[in-house]
């Protein structure tokens, strides 16, 4: 179990840590309005976030991710 895993489920709030030195462009966090795409790390298949979701990403345009790129953050209603 990592360090964000052990915050988020002692506190009750999502958490995710990222290695910076590997992503490229800025970081935003957003509400989704569900058109955004993501790769979950153990996945091929894109997927797409609920409207509402909260939702990291970097401002880079899409490529083959970095470790941590493009993984899903925990979702605020306690799923995911």
């Amino acid at each position: 179990m990592d360090i964000g895993n052990l915050v988020s489920l002692r506190y009750r709030l999502p958490v995710a840590v990222l290695d910076t030195r590997r992503l490229q462009g800025a970081i935003t966090v957003h509400f989704a309005d569900g058109s955004e795409t993501f790769t979950d790390l153990n996945s091929k298949q894109p997927e797409h976030p609920a409207a509402g979701e909260w939702f990291s990403a970097t401002t880079a345009k899409p490529s083959t991710p970095a470790a941590g790129a493009g993984a899903t953050a925990p979702r605020a209603n306690g799923k995911g």
